[in-house]
């Protein structure tokens, strides 16, 4: 890198800004980086966390008052001897707009005010939405309103646009009409997150519109909407959305369930065994043309709680399939898919252990449910 002036739009996203911010110090020389006045900087908190980060290898990074300049020194980065690594904020996102949606209460720990990540503010989203919203240093606890009923917002989300699509769902079964703008990016992401929110929530009977730079979304009763098969386009931020929305809408199935690996392995796991949510295997008619595809697939239903009856159809007793696995790798769904196509009971063992011996998973407080 021959070092020098570099001039850049930050429009598009903060990543360009963040890739010259790293690498700048093993130029041949100082860089100077100039981002284009006349285009605002999208995703600024983004920015603001590399020169941190930098900061704590050892690199200080000169920011002028503006933020458009950027001098970067050259040096070599040192190790610290500790370094703590935020948790991720956009991931905590979806379980607190879970209970947002269902009136329910939800804690997410290490999130909170003293996090440099632009989606821990998520929260305060939802209060102006209705819910009732406590952040201190180090955690977020969000209590939607009695009933999820909520209402709807004119926000800009410049500063959380990976964010927008948590509150785009909230905003179908929302009072009236919600307006995000400032998140043009989002349209250069794993997929066009702004036309395909608008495509796939129009699925479910939701009436939506593109924007220069956003997306309106006219709120529903829920009893008008209707469950509908969603398309993730490989996009884990599409499948955990409409997962939220899923809380609310019967029947809502997801493809492409695995991309949410992406950013966060444990969301189905986390979705039964932490948030209450449940999961069940769609009819043979989707699992088959699912299977043609290659994708695999869940389905939502809003109870909260696993029917009874669920698994009864018996054929031999004499025979057991035993599925052994890692956590979150889908042994419960594959094994009620298994269970329903052969005809036989499901038992989940860990269903069995907890009501004999109460939860094994640590809660993060008395009377509310946790995520990271």
């Amino acid at each position: 890198l021959p070092g020098g002036d570099v001039q850049l739009a930050a429009n598009i996203s903060s990543q360009f800004v963040s890739s010259i911010l790293i690498s700048g110090p093993y130029a041949t020389k100082p860089i100077t980086l100039h981002l284009d006045t006349s285009k605002e900087v999208v995703s600024q908190p983004y920015i603001d966390m590399t020169i941190s980060m930098m900061k704590g290898f050892g690199i200080e990074v000169e920011v002028s008052e503006d933020k458009h300049t950027y001098k970067i020194p050259t040096g070599v980065y040192r190790n610290p001897p500790h370094y703590a690594v935020e948790c991720d904020a956009s991931s905590s996102t979806y379980p607190l707009a879970m209970a947002a949606i269902t009136g329910g209460k939800v804690t997410a720990l290490h999130v909170g005010s003293n996090s440099v990540q632009g989606d821990a503010a998520f929260c305060y989203v939802l209060e102006k939405m209705g819910c009732k919203v406590q952040q201190d240093t180090q955690h977020t606890t969000v209590e939607g309103p009695e009933g999820g009923l909520l209402r709807g917002v004119d926000v800009d989300m410049n500063h959380l646009t990976d964010a927008f699509m948590g509150i785009a769902v909230l905003a179908a079964v929302a009072k009236g009409t919600t307006r995000i703008t400032g998140i043009a990016n989002q349209r250069v992401k794993e997929c066009n997150r702004i036309a395909v929110m608008v495509e796939q929530l129009s699925k479910l009977g939701v009436v939506s519109r593109e924007l220069d730079d956003g997306i309106e979304v006219e709120g529903s009763d829920p009893s008008a909407l209707h469950g509908a098969r969603i398309e993730c386009y490989n996009d884990h931020r599409i499948a955990m959305s409409f997962t939220v929305l899923g809380c609310k809408v019967p029947g809502i199935i997801i493809t492409d369930k695995e991309c949410t690996q992406k950013t966060y392995p444990e969301f189905w796991d986390d979705f039964v065994s932490i948030l209450g949510g449940t999961l069940k295997v769609p009819d043979e008619d989707t699992q088959t043309s699912s299977a043609s595809s290659g994708r695999k697939v869940a389905g939502m239903t809003p109870p909260v709680s696993l029917p009874a009856d669920e698994g009864t159809h018996k054929k031999d007793r004499h025979h057991m399939l035993v599925i052994i696995g890692m956590r979150g790798a889908g042994k419960t769904t594959q094994g009620r898919a298994a269970a329903h196509h052969l005809g036989y009971d499901f038992v989940d063992i860990d269903e069995v252990v907890e009501s004999r011996l109460g939860s094994l998973l640590p809660q993060p407080g008395s009377g509310s449910q946790g995520a990271s």
